[in-house]
């Protein structure tokens, strides 16, 4: 990957932007239930995860296509 492709994509900063939700959503549960912070921690970083995933996969989808496929072809499954 060239160094614009790497530029363009930004789907590796749904991990960090949604740690960081969770880590300012775990603040809210630390006085009550400090595991509650832990687990809003670890969900920041599943969902961010799932994000990259679907991010990627449109950006790999987009780029085999090359803005050629019809809209009946996509509905097709192709």
């Amino acid at each position: 990957m060239d160094n614009t492709a790497k530029r363009s994509d930004r789907s590796t900063w749904a991990i960090g932007g949604s740690l960081l939700i969770g880590i300012g959503a775990g603040f809210f549960f630390l006085k009550e239930n400090p595991l509650a912070f832990v687990a809003c921690i670890l969900i920041g970083i599943g969902l961010g995860l799932v994000i990259t995933s679907i991010i990627s996969s449109q950006n790999r989808h987009d780029k085999q296509t090359n803005g050629k496929c019809s809209s009946n072809a996509f509905k097709a499954g192709h």
